[in-house]
């Protein structure tokens, strides 16, 4: 009987085999992997999960399981196609900083007359008077500024920004 007492039961056997697994959160240091820093981003989905952009999906933390899907299939051939393809931002942002120059460039040539209280009227002859001196300038191409466009940026923008000047001065 005192043999009985000395051999372990078969619940503790089961307790003494199961270990627990360490589960790894994310890290904010994996952001700046050089590996991870371009389609790695922390997942919604919990603090033990990862989200790869470029696959689309969540992946389990910890270095090497992101090790794994970077070398995956599935990612290195996305990461292909979009290497090839470029970013659609770099397109837009060409596009948007040569229409956000000449804006700029609009708004202050009728400053320009403003500040020198010159009249609207000249405004024609000035643009082409810098599209001369100016031949290669290609936000100087794409200015479109008449009498009545002035007339409306210098009442409508630079006017209003006045006008609230001198309520809050007052």
């Amino acid at each position: 009987m005192e043999e009985d007492n000395e051999t372990p039961s078969s619940s503790t056997l089961k307790s003494a085999s199961k270990e627990r697994k360490y589960v790894q959160k994310f890290k904010t240091s994996w952001l700046e992997h050089p590996d991870f820093k371009t389609w790695l981003k922390k997942s919604d989905k919990g603090e033990t999960k990862a989200y790869c952009k470029i696959c689309d999906c969540d992946l389990v933390c910890g270095m090497s399981e992101l090790l794994k899907h970077k070398n995956s299939a599935k990612h290195t051939k996305k990461m292909a196609v979009i290497s090839q393809c470029g970013r659609m931002s770099t397109f837009l942002n060409k596009n948007q900083t040569h229409a956000t120059n000449v804006l700029k460039m609009e708004l202050k040539m009728c400053g320009f007359l403003a500040k020198h209280d010159l009249p609207i009227s000249l405004v024609d002859d000035f643009v082409s008077l810098l599209r001369n001196l100016f031949p290669e300038s290609k936000c100087l191409d794409d200015v479109h500024l008449g009498k009545q466009k002035a007339t409306n940026i210098l009442r409508q923008v630079t006017g209003a920004t006045y006008k609230q000047e001198v309520i809050d001065i007052s």
